[in-house]
């Protein structure tokens, strides 16, 4: 995070460029701007330009490196939300995550269990947010492919139209999809599938059970026509 102003003394914009590349954050004259991007470890070269001509004539005022990246924004502490990413997450702020743990006989609601590790590369995940934001660290495992697990089914890549049996997480319930509305779900994401759901003390990648896990039931809608 890049805090900066222009100190020309004439009313010309100048922009940000990171590393030589532009970054379309513009100052005019003492105008304060906050800038923000993900950026690779190494050398950082923060120049200013003009469109006929290069000058250093940036003040920064702050420069923030955080390992941090924001995933989700925009959040009311609250919301339920999905999460499916294809990098491995080792630690996180804004939200707890869950998994399915069990389901109700008559599917009246789903038994959701909190993650107390990391979250598996291209494993889909139930959040609670906390926050407006959501921030992960990333570590090094990569999985491009979409999983499923105990009936939540990621989404990597290209939209998916759901199907008559998928369910949709919205409005902190879960809804039938309508097979005449043609719900989709966006990169990132996840579904349900109900009938797949089965009781399990274990979250993905984990081999032994919580000795006090923290649990939540999420009730059902009816068919989502919206």
């Amino acid at each position: 995070t890049i805090e900066f102003s222009n100190t020309d003394s004439k009313d010309n914009n100048r922009e940000l460029y990171v590393n030589g590349v532009p970054t379309g954050a513009k100052s005019k004259t003492k105008e304060h701007v906050t800038y923000s991007q993900m950026v690779d470890a190494g050398d950082i070269v923060l120049t200013a330009f003009e469109e006929t001509a290069s000058w250093n004539m940036l003040n920064f005022y702050k420069i923030e490196f955080s390992p941090y990246v924001v995933v989700r924004s925009g959040l009311t502490p609250g919301k339920i939300v999905t999460y499916c990413n294809s990098r491995e997450v080792i630690k996180y702020d804004g939200a707890t995550f869950y998994y399915i743990s069990n389901k109700a006989t008559d599917l009246s609601s789903i038994e959701l269990t909190a993650v107390e590790g990391k979250l598996v590369a291209g494993y889909p995940y139930i959040a609670i947010a906390e926050k407006k934001e959501v921030r992960v660290i990333f570590g090094d495992e990569v999985q491009e492919e979409a999983k499923d697990y105990n009936g939540l089914y990621g989404v990597l890549g290209a939209t998916v139209t759901l199907e008559d049996g998928d369910y949709i997480i919205k409005n902190n319930k879960y809804y039938r999809a309508h097979t005449d509305n043609n719900n989709t779900i966006a990169d990132g994401r996840a579904y349900l599938r109900l009938d797949k759901i089965e009781s399990t003390e274990f979250a993905p990648g984990e081999t032994a059970s919580n000795p006090a896990p923290r649990r939540i039931t999420m009730g059902a809608g009816s068919v989502d026509t919206t």
